[in-house]
């Protein structure tokens, strides 16, 4: 098992504990209208899902957050890393701070939406899958 940490824009940390039973931790999501749709992200892991209402869209991205998790767990862990070090995560004992600025401007405000003033922000803690 080895945990990986991540600083969201808020400054509170991230968190992803993968083992072979499974993946927890604790992840931020980001959920507003985009063309129309409900679209539901998690930035740290370019993750999202996308439904007629929020919970349509954060359900799809929980089922696209398990099938990216599915998938990582078929990659050796060296693959693992890489992959996750590509997404801008860090081993703990790294203390090497990395931080995804692709979908955040400089106020922390995501730009991906219609209307990024009328974004509902979400915890997901515990992860647990």
């Amino acid at each position: 098992m080895f945990v990986l940490y991540k600083p969201n824009p808020d400054m509170k940390k991230e968190s992803l504990n993968i083992s072979p039973s499974g993946a927890s931790g604790r992840l931020i999501s980001f959920t507003g209208k985009s063309g129309g749709f409900s679209v539901c992200t998690v930035p740290s892991l370019n993750v999202s899902g996308y439904g007629k209402s929020d919970k349509e869209s954060f359900d799809d991205m929980i089922y696209n957050l398990k099938v990216f998790l599915h998938d990582l767990f078929q990659l050796s862990h060296i693959l693992q890393d890489a992959q996750l070090s590509k997404l801008g995560w860090t081993k703990e004992n790294f203390f090497n701070k990395r931080y995804a600025a692709s979908f955040v401007d400089d106020s922390g405000v995501l730009q991906i939406f219609d209307h990024p003033d009328e974004v509902e922000k979400k915890v997901i803690d515990p992860l647990t899958i």
